[in-house]
């Protein structure tokens, strides 16, 4: 009796030493934690491939409704979780969901709570130039720090007089949405059938430059809202420049 249960015990502590060393999936010899390796001719990892299988390691799937959906609380602990995002038509790009623009895959970054895309250096958006330059549109990515400048849009300047308002943030929705006065158009091939529109509270508002002969005491609100005075007559050459960069975290 006294040798069966030493026996008994040895083969658990052996079990246990086995659970906690690596795991190999078709190999033998694992070389880290988890190593995966395509299904060889030997069980060692070595020899020829199996061309018959289907290669590939699946994260994840779901859609950025059902990210939206879900209602885990993801920290620390959960800092590099991986996801694939199959489809963006529904959902919405709100608190760790952001940079959740279009599909493919997503990391989650604990430091900054949020969702991010792979590859994208922190989710890189194309910058348009121009208010009301005349002059051709540049494009280019900008990054770490995210930016648009507003598109064109008219600026009334036909009276001389103070307080005159214009909601930029609602122009912005109108043209993006393509719910303006022209409707959207774009490439038959184009990646997203919609460009992403972001709620206000994840925008600053900024105004880099503008006519001083045709405009004073310029401002902008939180939600995106112009204030100016008309003190001049325009020109053609007349302009304001207004920058909204997109937030880490939305405000309250």
């Amino acid at each position: 009796m006294k040798i069966t249960n030493k026996l008994i015990l040895f083969i658990t502590l052996l079990f246990n030493v086995l659970v906690f060393g690596q795991v190999g999936i078709n190999t033998s010899s694992p070389k880290a934690t988890m190593d995966v390796n395509a299904k060889r001719a030997n069980l060692d990892g070595t020899g020829a491939i199996d061309n018959a299988q289907t290669l590939g390691l699946l994260a994840p799937r779901l859609t950025r409704a059902e990210l939206t959906g879900n209602t885990a609380t993801y920290g620390a602990n959960q800092a590099g979780a991986l996801i694939y995002v199959t489809d963006v038509s529904g959902g919405d790009t709100l608190a760790t969901r952001a940079n959740v623009t279009a599909i493919g895959y997503y990391y989650f970054d604990s430091g900054a709570n949020l969702w991010k895309a792979i590859g994208s250096g922190g989710g890189a958006l194309t910058a348009t130039y121009g208010l009301t330059n005349p002059t051709p549109t540049s494009i280019g990515i900008v990054d770490p720090i995210r930016f648009i400048y507003t598109p064109s849009i008219s600026i009334s300047t036909t009276l001389i007089q103070n307080g005159q308002t214009l909601n930029i943030y609602n122009e912005y929705v109108k043209q993006f949405s393509g719910t303006g006065n022209s409707p959207l158009v774009k490439n038959a091939t184009t990646e997203n059938a919609t460009i992403p529109v972001y709620d206000a509270r994840y925008f600053d508002f900024y105004i880099t430059a503008y006519d001083t002969s045709v405009f004073a005491n310029v401002s902008i609100t939180d939600n995106g809202l112009l204030t100016y005075d008309v003190t001049g007559t325009a020109s053609a050459c007349s302009f304001m420049n207004i920058v909204m960069v997109l937030r880490k975290l939305p405000r309250p």
